[in-house]
């Protein structure tokens, strides 16, 4: 794992997060911004 603390947040940037422990579980954003970034151009 990398040195805490990290910190970051969704691409749309309605959420920011500051960990300062080891997460108990990931999770990623799902909203339209970051779902569209994800996605591969055609």
């Amino acid at each position: 794992m990398t040195a805490l603390p990290l910190e970051g947040g969704c691409q749309c940037g309605a959420v920011r997060y500051r960990i300062t422990a080891e997460p108990v579980f990931l999770s990623i954003c799902a909203c339209a911004v970051a779902s569209s970034r994800a996605r591969p151009s055609a």
